[in-house]
């Protein structure tokens, strides 16, 4: 989403104290308040393993939720891209077909994979269903695509044993949001859903004020991740609508409570189960930032990138896990002007998954803000070799990306010129079909050689 760049200042107590105190989770699973001279210094501390540092406000107690009853380790055995066998399955067996549909390069589609559909709620509901993984990039699921009108992703759906739609989700799910979906009951009540679908039609203004209505009426009764949730996106849509000021501070300081609520969750497993939104509500609290408040945005970005680093080491040694993170993780380290920092994750993730476009691809936009033009060709170049299907138009774009911001005109129109001709042999959705047009309506703007 696209953000007002410039907001006036909000005066925050980060700002107003030289040596902050800040509500820190370490090892032990409690909040303390531990003492930094600044920002790097918080994340420093992290980094030798001390807990998550959150913004200077006093964090609340909040109860690790409790684990859900009769959950067991089944294995989800899926069935990937044939969905005329998970129906012939269903049909045999008399079960409904839960389908996910995702993508390599969609950080919330692997988090869904490698964290909630991964917990010990969703394994015990291994034998109510068949569990069919549809990669939305692979052409021979175009036609299973296009009947469902999938082009969100990620998109959960339940389907009877005919093939008739039951249910459908765009977006993350908890795991308990998971076990409600599949049963056929909602994921979430009826004026939440209200607020994201106000938010999905573009009513930013709608989304704002119902919202904030929610936020007020559900303060003592709902769960931090609803709240956080609904936070994140009453923020969003505020910007987006370029409300108030008032508005905006208002919307921002909300989120920044719930944010310090959520953060300091002793469980381990709340903290991988929920990561993904809540790093999403820690970008558009970033974004929320202008350049006058530059010091607040890098000491949030500092936050985020070490809450962050901190669920890194909580995914022990599942190499999977902790890439899915990584676009997160750019995100952050960007955010706080601090690129470099990505460079170890990102080589570390290549070694770990050599065949995956997506490490090079974020080294490049690294490499990029670090204005290392000749590293970040050369990443470009790498990414190219390794991408196929309709992510390549955005890879090409990256690679004219690097070109542009080297001053590059000509390189620029080269590699528009072959990327284009290359992304028309491919199959491309919809949303694939549109990039490629902006791809080519750029090109036209450029001078010919």
């Amino acid at each position: 989403m696209l953000f007002r760049a410039a907001l006036p200042a909000l005066a925050l107590t980060l700002m107003a104290c030289a040596r902050p105190s800040v509500p820190v989770r370490g090892a032990d699973g409690q909040v303390h308040k531990v003492q930094s001279a600044t920002p790097a210094e918080y994340t420093e501390a992290v980094e030798r393993g001390r807990g998550v540092p959150l913004p200077a406000k006093e964090a609340r107690a909040v109860p690790a939720p409790a684990p859900a009853a009769n959950a067991t380790a089944g294995e989800l055995l899926w069935i990937a891209d044939d969905a005329p066998a998970a129906l012939a399955l269903a049909k045999a067996k008399n079960l409904p077909v839960f389908v996910d549909v995702w993508a390599t390069w969609c950080h919330s589609c692997v988090h869904m994979r490698e964290f909630v559909l991964k917990d010990a709620v969703v394994r015990a509901l291994a034998d109510k269903a068949m569990w069919l993984s549809v990669d939305a990039d692979k052409p021979s699921n175009a036609a299973f695509l296009a009947s469902a009108k999938v082009s969100a992703y990620p998109t959960f759906m339940v389907l009877a044993a005919d093939g008739a739609e039951r249910s459908r989700w765009a977006g993350t799910m908890d795991a308990d949001q998971v076990a409600r979906f599949l049963a056929g009951g909602k994921v979430v009540d009826d004026a939440l859903a209200a607020v994201f679908k106000k938010a999905e039609a573009g009513d930013f203004r709608g989304c704002a004020l119902e919202g904030g209505l929610w936020l007020a009426n559900h303060r003592a009764v709902a769960s931090s991740w609803d709240r956080l949730n609904v936070a994140s996106a009453t923020l969003s849509c505020s910007l987006q609508n370029m409300d108030s000021v008032k508005n905006i501070q208002r919307h921002r300081t909300a989120l920044m409570d719930i944010l310090i609520e959520d953060t300091t969750q002793s469980s381990v497993e709340y903290f991988g189960s929920h990561v993904d939104g809540t790093s999403s509500a820690y970008e558009v609290l970033i974004a929320s930032f202008g350049d006058a408040d530059a010091a607040v945005r890098v000491a949030y970005a500092d936050s985020w990138s070490s809450y962050l680093h901190t669920a890194s080491l909580e995914c022990g040694d599942s190499s999977a896990r902790r890439a899915s993170l990584d676009a997160h993780r750019v995100l952050a380290y960007l955010a706080a002007g601090a690129p470099e920092k990505a460079i170890p994750m990102l080589e570390q993730t290549r070694l770990d998954f050599p065949r995956d476009f997506n490490p090079p691809a974020r080294l490049a936009k690294v490499y990029i803000a670090m204005k290392d033009y000749p590293k970040a060709r050369a990443e470009a170049a790498a990414a190219l070799a390794l991408v196929d299907g309709p992510r390549t138009v955005r890879v090409v774009s990256l690679a004219a990306d690097i070109e542009k911001a080297a001053g590059d005109k000509p390189a620029e129109r080269k590699q528009l010129e072959s990327g284009v001709a290359r992304c028309k042999k491919l199959w491309l959705p919809p949303s694939a079909e549109k990039a490629l047009a902006e791809l080519q309506k750029r090109l036209s703007k450029l001078p010919a050689r």
